[in-house]
């Protein structure tokens, strides 16, 4: 069953009409005691109708016209028409006469025809068409369509009763039906089209059609002058791109004010610029009216954008990371251009209190450095604001956060740790730079983050050193504990809670069952491997295994970072039976490892994954030395091997025939 949903407009709130200019359209009105036009064919500049408000319509009846109609000027075109469908109106053969504003809007919708419409030589390389439509009955649903696209409509109401015409139209590609008279298919090309109308119940048809031009022109801008000299001298410019239609001229407008303009053409192409001078810093607001010569009379078109003159180019605040004494050097970097730097004007302040005793380096000009130390700034984040004070040309205020963080723990251990970053930022993004924040059971700095160079191979370790260990990982989608907001770091200066907050998601549900994380190339000769894990829900049942031992835990959720004191929660899963599904925990501790190669997988069937891993060297410093077989001395039964390595490695010797290519660490 096909619903209409109806709506009950009055014509004075229907959608109105005003045209500044026109293009050349040709119009064509199915007369049934409802002619716009002159009944003899001959051509008439004084009915006017139709949502592409013009005169010049042409009336089938009596002469019935189908080949080379008039277009709105009253000159001939190739344009052919074709129909043979019967005729019928809304008001019991009564003209209705003329509307109150002066249009023939009544007269053109009254009558119909009920067949097919075929054009066919339409003599534009670009043009809409419209189409109106009636029946004699208001609760008539039905289809509208060009053969590419269909429209459904519910016949409007009322559209002729009121003192003036109602237009709607509709736009509705699905089954909507909704209320119209009207619809128009845009952007067209070709010579022929086929307007087909059908009704589900009762019947109607055609009022009129019209095939109107398409003069069009895109625009693209660029040159907003952001950073001009410090006379405010900039280049204004618009470039106006044909695509249909020749561009005759332009008229730039600068905060309303039209300036002279320089067209320069290269094809299709029109640069339009005007040289300011004595440009104020602040917002200002471009214009361009465009004008084209594809119509007559001519197609006006507009285009406007506003940009902002800045007193200074790049302004750059950085923080560096602060020491556990929390007196971190605060930097700001100006490059100086519309205006030089005026010191003794200039402030700075760190979570809305000034700060004193700038420093200004102008040593590296045109950048000019403004620098101080903060002293004793409490651990977790913080937002700073410079306003720059200009000579002579005003100012400009920039804000940034930044954390303070405590000094990174004096390791004893290497340590290579990796986030998964879903709102939960441990490390720079880049996956390049050292940092110094630290995260984890054991707390390591410079952990590497997924996102966004989702670097794979060679992982730093916490002294800013690569490695050889590569890491891949499997799972359904990215989730975050507490949603798509970053926590922040801990009260103590830690990054744990946005280091729990990410996590590798999958579920027995979802197209990946379990959440995997594949490390190869582990670069210690034995190590402890950390695995944290998260859900967002708390109390969902799971194990977490690395081939050898699996532990089991039920989900800590979002208790693990939102905390009274906010410090993340770190509760270790220590059951290896399934006891330890009453047990909530986040992270679980495999030690005594050597395999070069580890498979860490974590099944929480009702949705969870890994947020983190961190895999702590627990036998010498540096990295794993492979043997290096130095002879082989077969006497009798007897077989004596001599290799140099890391004397406190553990090898295995596999015996093959070919004793030579069995020998491996």
């Amino acid at each position: 069953m096909r619903i209409r949903y109806k709506t009950v407009i009055a014509a004075s709130l229907c959608m109105m009409v005003t045209l500044f200019a026109q293009a050349r359209s040709v119009n064509f009105n199915f007369d049934s005691y409802g002619g716009i036009g002159n009944s003899d064919g001959s051509f008439n500049n004084s009915m006017t109708g139709g949502v592409y408000a013009t005169a010049g319509w042409i009336n089938d009846w009596w002469v019935y016209p189908k080949t080379d109609l008039m277009d709105n000027a009253g000159v001939s075109t190739s344009l052919d028409i074709d129909y043979s469908g019967a005729y019928a109106n809304q008001t019991g053969n009564v003209h209705p006469g003329m509307d109150a504003d002066g249009t023939y809007n009544k007269e053109m919708l009254n009558g119909f025809q009920m067949g097919m419409v075929t054009l066919d030589q339409i003599p534009y390389d670009l043009y809409d068409i419209y189409v109106y439509f009636a029946s004699t009955n208001y609760a008539d649903i039905g289809t509208i369509s060009n053969g590419d696209i269909t429209f459904s409509f519910g016949v409007l109401d009322n559209m002729i009763d009121g003192a003036n015409s109602a237009f709607m139209q509709t736009t509705d590609e699905g089954l909507g039906y909704p209320d119209a008279n009207y619809a128009v298919f845009s952007d067209l090309s070709g010579e022929s089209q086929y307007i087909s109308i059908s009704f589900d119940s009762g019947f109607g048809g055609i009022c009129a059609i019209q095939v109107v031009e398409s003069a069009r022109l895109s625009f693209s801008f660029d040159g907003a002058p952001v950073n001009a000299a410090a006379s405010g001298t900039a280049s204004l410019t618009a470039t106006v791109t044909e695509e249909s239609g020749t561009f005759k001229a332009a008229t730039l407008y600068l905060d309303g004010v039209p300036v002279a303009v320089n067209n320069t053409r290269t094809g299709s192409v029109n640069v339009v610029s005007y040289e300011v001078e004595g440009l104020l810093s602040g917002v200002h607001t471009g214009r361009v009216d465009a004008v084209s010569t594809a119509s007559d009379p001519l197609v006006v078109q507009s285009y406007s954008w506003t940009f902002e003159r800045l007193s200074f180019g790049d302004v750059i605040c950085s923080p560096g990371f602060a020491t556990a004494s929390r007196n971190p050097t605060l930097l700001v970097d100006v490059v100086e251009g519309a205006s030089m730097v005026d010191e003794g004007a200039t402030t700075l302040s760190i979570d809305g209190i000034s700060v004193d005793s700038l420093v200004f380096d102008r040593s590296s000009a045109p950048t000019t450095t403004i620098s101080c130390v903060v002293g004793e700034l409490a651990f977790g984040m913080h937002t700073g604001e410079v306003f720059i004070a200009g000579n002579p040309n005003g100012g400009q205020t920039n804000t940034w956060t930044f954390a303070v963080v405590p000094e990174p723990p004096v390791d004893t251990a290497q340590v290579v740790s990796w986030n998964f970053d879903s709102y939960g930022t441990v490390n720079s993004p880049d996956g390049m730079t050292y940092s110094p924040v630290s995260a984890g059971i054991y707390p390591a700095a410079n952990w590497n983050n997924s996102w966004r160079s989702s670097r794979h191979t060679n992982l730093m370790d916490n002294a800013g050193v690569d490695t050889t260990l590569d890491i891949d990982w499997v799972f359904d989608n990215d989730a975050a504990v507490i949603g798509s907001i970053h926590p922040g770091p801990d009260t103590d200066g830690s990054f744990n809670r946005e280091m729990l907050q990410g996590y590798l998601n999958a579920g027995a549900s979802g197209s990946v069952k379990q959440s995997t994380v594949v490390l190869s190339q582990i670069p210690y000769a034995e190590y402890t491997l950390y695995v944290y894990f998260s859900s967002d829900v708390a109390g969902r049942q799971g194990t977490v295994t690395d081939g050898a031992t699996t532990y089991y835990f039920n989900t800590y959720g979002p208790d693990s970072i939102n905390t009274d004191d906010g410090n993340a929660v770190f509760v270790e899963a220590t059951d290896t039976t399934d006891a330890g599904y009453a047990v909530a925990a986040n992270y679980a501790v495999f030690s005594g490892l050597t395999a070069r190669d580890r498979t860490i997988i974590c099944d929480i069937p009702v949705w969870g994954g890994i947020a983190g891993i961190q895999v702590v060297n627990a036998g010498p410093v540096g990295p794993v030395v492979e043997p290096v077989i130095t002879g082989i001395d077969v006497s009798g039964s007897g077989v004596t091997l001599s290799w140099s390595a890391d004397n406190t490695g553990t090898y295995s010797i596999e015996r093959k025939t070919n004793l030579a290519s069995g020998i491996r660490s």
